[in-house]
């Protein structure tokens, strides 16, 4: 069989654009550039149902490799879609087939193409089909065949029995970091204001758990100031109609709920360190009246900005990805910023667990990561329950050791 079908470059590809401060996608083919109507109808949908860019993004990313296995199948997947036709199941069979065999494809991607896959198809059939029958015959009809179609896909995923545990960062390597981040112990080559950014960032991270948009999202007016003792976390939608983000369709969204939240460690450094980068660093080199002066960034409110070639842009998703990426190289410790966010989440539940009186705070820090619910809070449950098992069990939780019958 041709190896090239298996090839993990697929056919189609998604630029974006804005309308309006929306970042949207056009799913395209990439040799011809031809749009797919079926896709763009799907899109306008998800962008509308989805708060987040991302989860969009992430949905037609998957929808790409149904195209490609149509594309290279000779398959015409738009008259399917755009007619509400349902699959054949020697189809949706060939496709999960082809999709198994490419080359180093993740368990949990797998499964995940095939649920969005079966979500496209269930949504042009619930839009675009035409059934028999009038009323409520033709709306069972039709949800009848979308039930069926979801069965098909659902049928050909593959049981995942590995429990996923966050990863996790020792004290050692916390400290490594730490200690190379501070301002005063940067290497040359770093300018100041750089290294004070930075160091806010990781402590923004370790401190708090952000997520590495909800760092980059951060406006002055989110920080600590006045009588507003906290920080603030909040979605792109609830910032009204005139926000405006000059990093277009890249923009970083917050993925979590909105939330203020206040210090847990006693004399954190972060409303100093905020106060200092925002008054001392926050700032471009002008030349003004044959005078080199330093000017504050008032273009924009964002915190963290980017110090390359003195433009003061906010810093983008991919410079912050390039600081943990140095951090990585200069400490031999491997680190990306959501490791950062495990580390806070596995201790903070961690304390929780280990003493029964705080476990009426379990929901505080489901509030604290952000979540809707505790579901989300389980791979940190994971990583607890396999570090008490390792550490041995207590006996039957009896708060003993022994067990007196085999004595």
């Amino acid at each position: 069989m041709d190896s090239s079908l298996y090839d993990i470059r697929r056919d189609y590809r998604i630029p974006s654009f804005m309308v309006g401060e929306r970042p949207r996608f056009i799913f395209e083919n990439t040799m011809t550039l031809v749009p797919s109507v079926a896709v763009s109808l799907y899109e306008q949908y998800l962008s509308y149902k989805k708060g987040s860019y991302n989860s969009v993004n992430d949905d037609l990313d998957k929808i790409a490799y149904l195209y490609t296995w149509a594309n290279r199948e000779n398959i015409d997947i738009e008259e399917l879609l755009l007619n509400g036709y349902a699959p054949q199941p020697i189809q949706v069979r060939a496709f999960a087939y082809w999709l198994s065999q490419i080359d180093n494809i993740s368990l949990s991607t797998y499964n995940r193409v095939l649920d969005v896959s079966a979500a496209i198809f269930v949504w042009f059939i619930m839009h675009y089909g035409e059934f028999e029958g009038r009323g409520n015959k033709h709306q069972l009809d039709r949800e009848k065949v979308a039930s069926s179609t979801q069965a098909l896909f659902r049928n050909h995923k593959k049981p995942d029995r590995k429990k996923r545990i966050a990863e996790d960062m020792s004290e050692e390597d916390i400290a490594t970091i730490e200690n190379y981040l501070k301002p005063e112990n940067r290497a040359a080559g770093v300018d100041e204001a750089t290294a004070k950014r930075d160091y806010l960032m990781w402590r923004l991270a370790i401190e708090f758990g952000f997520r590495a948009s909800e760092i980059l999202a951060l406006r002055l007016c989110d920080c600590p100031h006045g009588k507003q003792q906290f920080i603030k976390i909040v979605r792109i939608e609830e910032r009204g109609k005139d926000y405006h983000d000059p990093r277009g369709p890249r923009m970083p969204r917050p993925k979590t709920l909105s939330r203020d939240l206040g210090f847990l460690i006693e004399n954190s450094p972060i409303p100093e360190l905020i106060s200092d980068y925002v008054s001392e660093y926050r700032s471009i080199v002008v030349l003004r009246n044959g005078k080199i002066t330093k000017q504050p960034v008032l273009k924009h409110e964002f915190l963290a900005i980017s110090h390359m070639r003195k433009s003061g842009a906010p810093l983008s998703e991919s410079g912050m990805q390039r600081v943990a990426q140095r951090i990585s190289e200069k400490t031999g410790v491997t680190f990306h910023w959501h490791l950062a966010r495990h580390a806070f989440f596995n201790r903070a539940y961690l304390s929780i667990v280990n003493h029964p009186e705080l476990k009426d705070k379990l929901l505080d820090l489901v509030y604290w990561g952000g979540w809707s619910d505790e579901k989300s809070l389980q791979l940190y449950v994971n990583r607890a329950r396999r570090h008490r098992a390792t550490t041995a069990l207590v006996f039957w939780q009896t708060g003993t050791n022994t067990w007196d019958a085999l004595k």
